[in-house]
């Protein structure tokens, strides 16, 4: 959306009109590049390639807030998301309807959310299947309940590509200040990433010359010629505590009594 509104209705006071207007500008700043003149006229509309448009998209003229779950290939769904937390004993305790784009683990704080507003109470734990299984839905869990709900879920395996390492495979220090690489080598050089949301650790290349775990770190054909940076998300402490608890004798007890499978996590 750029803040500018596009359809201008004739009745703007009338509150159904303003609204229909409103997803009207969304459908269309959603799909659409729009071209101004000067005179912030629209003198050109192109449809947008189909990774460039909106997330949620609107796509019923009768329910708007219904959007599509992309789970694949000839796996999309049309409607709703709904959430429901439960106690061991098969208690319902809360129940919420998200649009259908928003994926499972996000509907997680919302549900914590509204248990503690509506019935002042949140448990001790939360446990979900391995979608949750990220730094970022633990932070998440932590920060809506202020550190009373601890996030249990199977660690989503590391994403390298090509066996090539990341930072899982480095020790991060306590205080956050240093990264040990898999070779026993340390970089303090930390540097704010661009997107804002971690840090870059900055081996250079004369830290690397001679080190055996070349191929894993860079890839068979490169040589260390360049500076190895290695990205930490600010999420990293909440998903090492997730990989801690997840390597516990209570929690594999739990997951099966969820009837779920553990699965083999990094350095197990």
């Amino acid at each position: 959306m750029t803040g500018r509104s596009i359809v201008r209705p004739y009745e703007a006071d009338h509150e159904p009109v303003q609204t229909a207007a409103a997803l009207i500008d969304k459908m269309i700043a959603d799909e659409f590049a729009l071209t101004r003149d000067e005179q912030e006229r629209i003198i050109a509309a192109v449809l947008l390639p189909h990774k460039a448009r909106g997330s949620f998209r609107i796509c019923s003229a009768t329910d708007p807030e219904a959007t599509i779950r992309n789970h694949g290939p000839g796996k999309k769904d049309f409607g709703f998301n709904a959430a429901v937390a439960a106690t061991d004993e098969g208690l319902i305790r809360e129940i919420q309807a998200h649009t259908g784009s928003c994926g499972d683990a996000t509907t997680i704080p919302d549900l914590l959310t509204v248990q503690q507003e509506f019935h002042d109470l949140l448990p001790k734990t939360f446990s979900f299947d391995q979608i949750a299984g990220t730094g970022k839905t633990a932070a998440a869990v932590h920060h809506v309940t202020n550190g009373q709900t601890q996030l249990l879920a199977e660690p989503m395996p590391n994403p390298n590509k090509k066996g090539i390492f990341t930072a899982r495979n480095c020790h991060f220090s306590e205080d956050g200040l240093s990264l040990t690489c898999p070779h026993g080598r340390i970089s303090r050089r930390k540097y704010r990433s661009g997107s804002g949301d971690g840090d870059i650790f900055r081996f250079l290349a004369a830290q690397c010359l001679g080190c055996p775990l070349l191929a894993e770190c860079r890839g068979a054909q490169d040589t260390p010629t360049t500076p190895r940076n290695f990205f930490v998300s600010s999420y990293m402490a909440f998903f090492l505590l997730l990989l801690a608890l997840s390597r516990t004798e209570a929690f594999r007890q739990q997951l099966n009594n969820y009837g779920l499978k553990a699965h083999r996590i990094d350095g197990d």
